[in-house]
């Protein structure tokens, strides 16, 4: 009985919430448009809200954004600084926005050296090239990069979120908190310096030296013979899983 209370005492709260802000579910209205976005002069990007965001490498920038056509006039694009930040306008909250697909987002990059995600959103590449690139993702966001080629590789994840990445780097460096997974067991580095905090995971290749901290419980796996050096303050582990 308190636990039905409770639910109920919650579903309240949030109905009050959303009617007091002024917030109203948006359907999709079923006609898909696909509309061009003007953007130029950014090497960084941050990605907020939803949906899936594909990134192309090539010589012109461009962004094309396929969703409900009642939809577009909610989607913010803006580039700043060398920013282009796409998101959700502020009169609207994301999670009451409900388009009848997923909306898709399509990027031509020159040159990329930020990724920053927030919420739920995805990001794809197939190729991608850079020389210094920092990832940075929070909330349940999913970044892959099939084939990414880069000097120095920066990784800075929270929250829940996954990122995939294959290919090859010089050296990378990860900050893994809170329960977020960190693949690139298939993405071959010289050096490696891993740290993780929370019950997060990660799988890398290294071949030359693995810096290794561990708090928490997390797990940090690794492909290849390098030098280690692991530290743990915690459960955290430190497993060898072999050559590649």
């Amino acid at each position: 009985m308190k636990t039905r209370i409770a639910v109920l005492c919650s579903t309240l709260l949030v109905v009050l919430l959303i009617s007091g802000c002024g917030f109203q579910i948006v359907n999709g209205s079923g006609t898909v448009v696909t509309e061009e976005r003007p953007v130029s002069d950014f090497t960084r990007v941050d990605f907020s809200g939803f949906g899936e965001l594909t990134l192309v490498q090539g010589d012109n920038e461009a962004l094309t954004i396929e969703t409900d056509d009642n939809l577009l006039r909610y989607i913010e694009t803006t580039v700043s600084g060398g920013t282009l930040t796409i998101g959700f306008a502020k009169r609207v909250w994301f999670p009451l926005l409900r388009p009848t697909h997923s909306i898709h987002y399509q990027l031509t990059v020159k040159t990329l050296n930020h990724l920053e995600l927030s919420g739920a959103g995805t990001v794809t590449a197939a190729l991608l090239q850079a020389d210094n690139l920092m990832l940075v993702e929070s909330g349940a966001a999913v970044i892959n990069l099939a084939d990414l080629t880069a000097n120095v590789l920066t990784v800075d994840m929270s929250g829940t979120g996954r990122v995939d990445l294959a290919g090859a780097v010089t050296s990378q460096t990860v900050e893994l908190s809170g329960l977020g997974s960190y693949n690139a067991g298939d993405l071959a580095s010289q050096t490696a310096q891993i740290h993780l905090s929370g019950v997060g995971a990660a799988t890398v290749w290294v071949r030359e030296q693995l810096d290794a901290d561990t708090s928490g419980a997390g797990t940090i796996r690794y492909y290849g013979s390098p030098q280690v050096n692991a530290s743990s303050s915690g459960l955290g582990t430190v497993q060898r899983l072999g050559n590649k």
